[in-house]
């Protein structure tokens, strides 16, 4: 069955493997659980003050692209909670009857943090770009409705065409078009946010260099150059891992119960977290120092 990016399969475990497997997927839940949570209490932070407070329109636009943020990041943490205690509780069960469920469960959450990336892209662009917030919002609907879309046509072809194996796994895994396809695609889109980092980043350097005062720049520059690193890094590894194991004859390697804790980890909790630390370091300028709303806009 090729439906995560871990093992699948209790029967394939040791026993002792078996126990590291639950212990490992218990421990990410948890930790899932406090980025949940972490992000829940910003998005009710930033909705209070959005509605106590009038602002310019350019701060209230950079706060409306916060709100929109943090929902994608509770929610893909709240599916990969999902996915994590399932797989752990109900694998013998369940796994094995309703694959197309495990599919989603599997791979939604990853979509969703994409989302939150690709938000702080557009808005980056929208600095750079000068663009106005309604546009470059409408870009990222556009985006969105367009990525979700495809992957709900991906989801339903699955079903039909492997109906049988989607309830009853009779069909081998190796003829299941749609799940690779899925494996790929999600491998793509992070692939292509990775230049979008790269690019912005590097323009958006340039334009700090002409236009933000030096004793701010330093911390903007810091901020750009780190979570621009590390996001493309992980994104690039992430990439290859999730292409090359799309593929039936590689998926014998993932069958480690330390590959999830891998995984999900390295490549999906620290990137998240790092970015989330890194937004809320204050970069306000200090007293006097008349910075460009550039501060604002890059960084939240």
């Amino acid at each position: 069955m090729n439906t995560t990016l871990g093992a699948t399969a209790s029967d394939e475990f040791s026993n002792k493997e078996w126990v590291y497997y639950k212990i490992t997927h218990y421990v990410l839940a948890g930790i899932y659980g406090l980025v949940f949570f972490f992000c829940a209490v910003g998005l009710f932070r930033k909705v209070v003050r959005y509605s106590q407070y009038e602002d310019s329109t350019e701060r209230t636009a950079n706060r409306v692209w916060q709100i929109i943020f943090y929902p994608f990041i509770i929610l893909g943490c709240a599916g990969r909670i999902t996915y994590l205690i399932f797989s752990t509780l109900l694998l013998r069960t369940f796994c094995d009857h309703f694959s197309i469920i495990f599919l989603i469960l599997a791979t939604l959450a990853s979509f969703l943090f994409f989302s939150a990336y690709l938000l702080i892209i557009c808005q980056w662009a929208q600095t750079y770009h000068a663009e106005t917030f309604s546009k470059m919002l409408k870009v990222f609907t556009v985006v969105n409705v367009v990525l979700y879309s495809s992957l709900v046509v991906v989801y339903i072809l699955d079903f039909y065409f492997y109906a049988e194996y989607c309830f009853n796994k009779t069909v081998p895994v190796s003829h299941n078009l749609m799940e690779t396809a899925t494996f790929v695609y999600d491998g793509s889109l992070y692939i292509l946010s990775s230049f979008g980092f790269i690019v912005y980043a590097v323009l958006l350097y340039k334009k700090m260099k002409r236009r933000v005062r030096s004793s701010t720049r330093h911390i903007i520059v810091f901020k750009l150059k780190f979570l621009a690193i590390v996001l493309v890094c992980a994104f690039c590894v992430r990439s290859i891992i999730v292409v090359y194991f799309a593929f039936p004859n590689h998926a014998h390697l993932m069958k480690k119960w330390w590959f999830d804790l891998f995984f999900f980890f390295s490549l999906e909790i620290v990137p998240l977290v790092l970015m989330l630390l890194i937004l809320q370091i204050n970069t306000r300028p200090r007293d006097g120092d008349n910075a460009p709303l550039i501060v604002n806009h890059v960084i939240y």
